[in-house]
Order: structure tokens, then C-alpha cells, then sequence
């Protein structure tokens, strides 16, 4: 969060105490990542494991750029769950989905983003999903499992 606005940083890593040469890397607005998708009951969506098609997904993620209130690096997100500042919407099979909840992941390190989203009506099978914030979007090759 505290590069929010800048256009490109400085980056610079320590390994075993010695430090790399310094490499100026972009800063954009936001680049949501995915790294699980739970069914209702908490447990992973998978093809052996799917969603009913009147059921709801949660997302967990990242890259979802500055919030309100002001994310701050290194808190944990107990009484206050920002939301994101860009728009958060989800397409499931090609189909726009009904966002239910994004924002902060309750008891997670700040920039966990969770997001909450409807099954839209008729789609099932194994199919696309995509977390778009703002005008960034997740990589076409994620999916999930709805029956």
C-alpha cells in the first residue's frame, strides 16, 4: 500500500545479508491474483469437488490496489475490512456474476482480498473464471467446478 500512486520502485533483495543490485520494477494500479477458491463450506472448489450451480463461491486473492480506509502494510484485518477503490467484478463461464462481498479477508494479513459471488443461473460444468479490478484482470486459465 505504501507505493500506491507511484509509478515504478525500487527494488532491492538481501540474501543472507548481501544486497542485489537495485532494479526499478512498475507500480500499477492493481493486478489481482488468485491463490484459492473455496466452495460454501470452506472446503477448495476442484472437478471433484464442485459448487452447486445455486451455490456461491469465495475467492481469495490479491493485487487489489488501495482501499477505504487506506490499506497499511503489515496489519491483520480484525475490526476494520477495507474495501477496494477500483471496481471488483467476476465473470464465471463467460457470464457476468453477482458480486456479493469484496473486500478485506477477515483475520488475514492486510491485502487479502476475498471476494463472494453468485453462481450465474445455467452454468455449470468446469468453466472460466475471471477477478477483474478495475481494468487489470486474472489469467484466462483459471477455473472452477459447478454441478
Amino acid at each position: 500500500y505504501e507505493v500506491a500512486g507511484q509509478t515504478s520502485v525500487q527494488l532491492l533483495v538481501s540474501v543472507q545479508g548481501k544486497l542485489t543490485s537495485a532494479v526499478t520494477v512498475p507500480v500499477v494500479p492493481a493486478s489481482p491474483g488468485v491463490f484459492v477458491i473455496t466452495n460454501p463450506d470452506g472446503t477448495v472448489n476442484s472437478p471433484s469437488n464442485p459448487v452447486s450451480a445455486s451455490g456461491y463461491l469465495v475467492l481469495y486473492g490479491t493485487g487489489e490496489g488501495q482501499t477505504t480506509p487506506a490499506g497499511v502494510d503489515g496489519g491483520v484485518n480484525t475490526t476494520v475490512f477495507p474495501k477496494p477503490n477500483l471496481p471488483v467484478t467476476v465473470k464465471i463461464g463467460g457470464q457476468t456474476a453477482n458480486v456479493l462481498y469484496a473486500g478485506a479477508a477477515p483475520d488475514f494479513a492486510a491485502g487479502v482480498l476475498q471476494v463472494n459471488v453468485l453462481i450465474p443461473a445455467g452454468v455449470t460444468g468446469t468453466v472460466p473464471i475471471q477477478l477483474n479490478v478495475g481494468n487489470a484482470s486474472t489469467p484466462a486459465s483459471l477455473t472452477v467446478t459447478i454441478h
